[in-house]
């Protein structure tokens, strides 16, 4: 899961640069390779990757995963200039981790599972957020270009409405 998880904040970092200043431990990697070996960054991305695997595990019992994901999304109201629309910027470097991890397993039939996971997830998490902080309005971000409804895989190109096929 650390590989993953790595990829994954590695492709969030390098795709969201300003997000990093939110972690104060983190600011002075500021290159790939730093990112790369970094024991810290490891150490936090298997924790991430835990928690969304706990996350995922828990989908068949509703009440749980709500609870424990929203949990998590309130738990960033403490994280001083952190905004509910950042949970969203996970969604393309979580494809991408996916898909490195996977290779030639990460079909399509793959893609839209995990989309539709981690979607789902995100919406969770803000939801979590934005109840803990009292703020509705700041659950969405037009400008972070992710669009849950769009249908696209952000690792892997766009994808066509008309056909549903990846360009």
């Amino acid at each position: 899961m650390e590989p993953t998880g790595v990829h994954l904040f590695i492709k969030l970092f390098e795709e969201n640069e300003e997000l990093i200043g939110l972690f104060e431990r983190f600011e002075t990697l500021k290159t790939h390779e730093l990112r790369q070996h970094s024991a810290e960054l490891a150490e936090h991305a298997t924790k991430v990757m835990h928690t969304l695997d706990a996350g995922l595990r828990s989908l068949g019992d509703a009440e749980v995963f709500d609870a424990s994901v929203r949990a998590v999304g309130a738990s960033h109201t403490r994280i001083p200039g952190f905004k509910a629309h950042y949970f969203w910027r996970v969604e393309a470097p979580f494809l991408a981790a996916a898909r490195a991890t996977l290779g030639d397993r990460y079909s399509d039939n793959v893609r839209d599972i995990y989309t539709a996971a981690i979607r789902h997830v995100v919406t969770t998490l803000v939801r979590g957020f934005t109840d803990a902080a009292g703020d509705p309005a700041a659950s969405g971000d037009p400008a972070a270009g992710s669009d849950p409804a769009a249908g696209s895989d952000p690792a892997a190109g766009t994808t066509d409405p008309a056909t549903n096929t990846t360009k």
